[in-house]
């Protein structure tokens, strides 16, 4: 209960990213990358302006830690990750997904020669650290095409991407469709733009 749509609608999506982030540990998630993907989703609850904008972050949060679990059960290193480090520079980029990530500002914050890093993650996952954000980044676009409103141009600047134009560019490679495409395949009704 609360005094405002907005503020139930955060406590709603604060319950669920908990909730969410509990049963991805029991699911094998490491509690480390769990509790600061929670943070961040958390963070980002508190400063929606929208009850439909905390719904859908509360959901978002949902479907990345579903993903998490099911990369573990499908023989991903969620938890078993090798080096540290690589762990740690996830955790960055999930907390910092929603906008433009350098290579330079990864590397400060874990404070690492930016080259190391680079090649250390690719060693270790396959592919490179830019190609890691922007599958992430595709992760949350389909997300947000099946349960928002958001329009192409709201969903390219919240992600960071420099136009809508290149958003779709990559969308269109990642997933053989293009955005409209995409929402009207698998868009949930009550979230389709009229």
């Amino acid at each position: 209960m609360a005094d405002t749509p907005l503020r139930n609608g955060q406590n709603l999506g604060i319950v669920l990213v908990t909730l969410a982030s509990r049963a991805a540990i029991e699911g094998g998630v490491m509690p480390e990358t769990a509790f600061s993907l929670s943070d961040s989703y958390i963070r980002k609850l508190e400063k929606a302006r929208t009850p439909e904008t905390a719904y859908q972050l509360g959901r978002q949060a949902e479907y990345h830690y579903a993903l998490l679990v099911k990369e573990k059960k499908n023989g991903g290193d969620v938890c078993t990750t090798v080096d540290s480090r690589i762990g740690l520079c996830k955790d960055y980029i999930f907390a910092h997904l929603h906008g433009r990530i350098t290579m330079a500002e990864i590397a400060g914050a874990l404070y690492i020669n930016p080259n190391y890093l680079s090649g250390l993650f690719k060693k270790e996952e396959g592919i490179t650290i830019g190609q890691y954000i922007l599958q992430e980044k595709i992760k949350l676009v389909k997300n947000m095409l099946i349960y928002s409103r958001y329009s192409y141009i709201e969903i390219a600047n919240y992600l960071g991407f420099c136009s809508q134009s290149h958003l779709g560019e990559k969308f269109k490679k990642a997933t053989g469709l293009t955005l409209h495409q995409y929402r009207e395949k698998y868009g949930v009704k009550e979230f389709l733009v009229k």
